[in-house]
């Protein structure tokens, strides 16, 4: 029980932080802003139909500081997510007046949390050591979603990532999602 109380004070301290320095780049006037490769399809396709010419619409560029920034909030984001369902399934769990065939599918989706969890640990492990540092992985049923900090991803880069993914989240090629974050050259 410390220890639990232990890490959420730790958790909670964490987006304490991460709250003033997303409030001190809100007032400074950065803009940190990712879009999927659908999204900036689709904002493609509205600049298009309205005649806007590329380059005329702003794009926020992060700095090696908002990356890492960035990143720590995600992957944090990413944890408390799921500290809460855990907490909620465990509930489940230990309650005496549900049935048990709903305490068998809360155990069932505990225990694939707990293995989502422990894919995207790795995956974004193995990542970092073939030399994409700040990565965020997020499983989900359909997809696999990598967040990148590299500007330029060559065919091989993306070879290297979708590989290492697919080795460690189980998943294939096409259910992987690749997203660059704008960076700063």
């Amino acid at each position: 029980m410390n220890r639990i109380f232990k890490k959420n004070q730790l958790i909670i301290t964490s987006l304490a932080i991460m709250i003033a320095v997303a409030g001190y780049l809100n007032f400074s006037g950065k803009e940190i802003s990712m879009l999927t490769d659908h999204q900036e399809t689709m904002v493609q396709s509205v600049n298009d139909e309205l005649d806007i010419p590329e380059g005329e619409i702003g794009e926020a560029v992060l700095t090696s500081a908002s990356i890492e920034s960035y990143v720590a909030n995600a992957r944090l984001n990413r944890e408390q997510t799921h500290a809460k369902a855990k907490e909620n399934l465990e509930s489940i769990i230990n309650n005496t007046s549900i049935d048990q065939s709903q305490k068998q599918d809360a155990i069932d989706t505990l225990a694939n949390l707990s293995d989502r969890m422990a894919k995207q640990t790795a995956a974004e492990e193995l990542l970092s050591s073939k030399g994409f540092l700040h990565s965020v992985v997020t499983i989900s049923d359909e997809t696999v979603d990598v967040v990148v900090a590299n500007q330029d991803l060559s065919a091989v880069s993306r070879a290297q990532i979708e590989d290492a993914v697919s080795r460690t989240c189980s998943c294939d090629l096409d259910q992987i999602v690749i997203t660059k974050m704008k960076t700063e050259d």
